[in-house]
């Protein structure tokens, strides 16, 4: 069998009107098996970022064809995601970070102050 990356071409929910999608971007096998992918964040079907997002290969999963290792796939994506910012250093092919208006209220919160 074939084994091709997951994508995410159809919008996931996050919270307050926001949305993620994601397109792979690279597999690191030969430093840390971590797995790149290019996530975009929506919010009211208006683009408001684009960064990269770094989830860590789950070890014991050998099957990548399988439900387990999609399903641990996404939920790192969608932690990432619904952060708004990139989660590693590496900026792939694009960089943007979200609009301060665009965080989660938690975080923008803490910007904020008393």
């Amino acid at each position: 069998m074939s084994f091709s990356w997951p994508r995410s071409d159809g919008s996931t929910p996050l919270d307050e009107g926001r949305s993620w999608t994601a397109e792979f971007d690279r597999y690191d096998q030969q430093r840390r098996d971590d797995i790149y992918y290019i996530v975009s964040v929506r919010r009211h079907g208006r683009m408001v970022g684009r960064f990269m997002a770094q989830v860590a290969l789950v070890g014991g999963l050998d099957d990548w064809t399988d439900g387990a290792f999609d399903g641990q796939l996404r939920s790192g994506l969608h932690q990432v995601a619904g952060s708004g910012v990139a989660n590693t250093g590496h900026h792939g092919p694009i960089w943007q970070p979200l609009d301060m208006d665009d965080l989660p209220s938690s975080r923008m919160s803490h910007a904020a102050g008393p």
